[in-house]
């Protein structure tokens, strides 16, 4: 099972939220807000998971648009995790409205 069906599969226990972007091809991309990505930041540590990045995304009535200021590549959860915060601190209104598609393996 990959990394994104065993996180679909957990949902209910970890209380996470996100959005499911389903593509033609029957993929799919889950898009986390911010209060919700601290709490994958949680499930990845209690699960053997490290976050390589992560990338922004708004939502917009027709679809998705990715915001190139909200890219994250700190190669481990906890870097990830530190970008994150200190753009909370920096720019808590620009970060409101935006969802964030991670890029994980297993450690």
């Amino acid at each position: 099972m990959d990394i994104e069906k065993e996180i679909l599969s957990d949902l209910e226990k970890t209380g996470l939220k996100p959005i499911i972007w389903k593509s033609l091809d029957d993929t799919f991309t889950l898009l986390f807000n911010v209060e919700d990505s601290f709490k994958l930041f949680d499930y990845c540590d209690e699960h053997g998971l490290n976050v390589l990045g992560m990338d922004g995304f708004r939502i917009l009535p027709d679809g998705f648009q990715p915001d190139l200021s909200f890219i994250y590549a700190g190669y481990t959860t906890e870097q990830n995790r530190e970008f994150m915060l200190m753009d909370m601190k920096e720019r808590p209104l620009e970060m409101k409205d935006i969802y964030l598609e991670f890029v994980l393996e297993r450690k």
